[in-house]
């Protein structure tokens, strides 16, 4: 039982890191972006 609930918290924790990692990149895209256009 206790194994199972660090293995779901592992888990919450990559979906937490690969979402915030998808946002840098699209924060990257974005500046990209503003800054082409200035």
């Amino acid at each position: 039982m206790n194994n199972l609930s660090v293995f779901i918290i592992l888990l919450s924790l990559k979906k937490e890191l690969h979402i915030s990692k998808l946002q840098a990149q699209s924060y990257k895209a974005i500046l990209k972006f503003a800054t082409k256009n200035r």
